[in-house]
């Protein structure tokens, strides 16, 4: 029997994949062609919500599948907790482990900058992928550009 972490190590050794820091301005501008494409043009979120005021305090990352960009996301740390927020592939890329992938990434991130929590606000639908990985619901759902969200939280220490 296969497991998730055998599968996860084969997509790793067919596909190489990198999740970084942005680095440069080039990134930063990969990262928002990408979640310009994920968020506003298939979710219909609008450009005004989708970049906000938080742009230039956040870490944004950059995934790469084989140097070409297909995945971004961002961290800030906000009321003793690291945020993890905007994670998105671009969809021929979904289904197939990287987002899982990224999300780890982003724990072991949190985890080294010393954070007691980790919090995200997922989309309803994605509610059973962030339990799999070990967050927890916190409270009720709310809309978020008229998309049904929940706050979720992540506590490593427990």
């Amino acid at each position: 029997m296969t497991t998730n972490l055998q599968i996860i190590l084969e997509i790793q050794m067919t596909n190489p994949i990198n999740i970084r820091k942005v680095q440069n301005d080039e990134d930063l501008k990969q990262v928002f062609a990408i979640r310009k494409q994920v968020f506003c043009r298939e979710q219909k979120v609008s450009v005004k919500i989708e970049f906000d005021e938080f742009e230039n305090e956040a870490i944004h990352f950059i995934v790469l599948l084989n140097e070409f960009p297909i995945g971004c996301a961002r961290c800030r740390d906000i009321e003793n907790a690291t945020k993890l927020e905007r994670i998105a592939l671009l969809k021929e890329h979904r289904k197939n482990g990287f987002g899982k992938l990224i999300v780890e990434f982003l724990i072991d991130y949190a985890i080294k900058q010393n954070t007691d929590k980790i919090i995200l606000h997922a989309q309803t639908y994605l509610i059973q992928f962030y339990k799999k990985l070990r967050f927890m619901t916190i409270g009720e759902e709310f809309k978020e550009d008229g998309l049904p969200h929940i706050k979720m939280i992540y506590e490593h220490n427990v």
